[in-house]
C-alpha cells in the first residue's frame, strides 16, 4: 500500500463511487450493548463476524 500512497485519493474516489452505486457494500456485524463486548471480541478470534465487528452502546440518557 505504501508504494501507492500518492494514488490514495484516486482509489478513495473510485471506491466511494462504487459504494454509492451499489457495486460494493460494507460488511459489518453489530452487537448491541456494552455487555456484548466480550462476546464480540471473542467472535473476532472465532471468525463469527463478517467484515467489521462493532459494538453499539448507548449513552444511558
Amino acid at each position: 500500500m505504501l508504494d501507492y500512497l500518492d494514488r490514495f485519493p484516486e482509489a478513495f474516489e473510485k471506491l466511494r463511487a462504487w459504494h454509492a452505486g451499489g457495486a460494493i457494500s460494507v460488511a459489518e456485524h453489530i452487537d448491541e450493548g456494552l455487555e456484548s463486548a466480550p462476546s464480540a471480541l471473542r467472535g473476532l478470534f472465532e471468525s463469527r463476524n463478517l467484515g467489521k465487528q462493532l459494538v453499539e452502546v448507548s449513552t444511558g440518557g
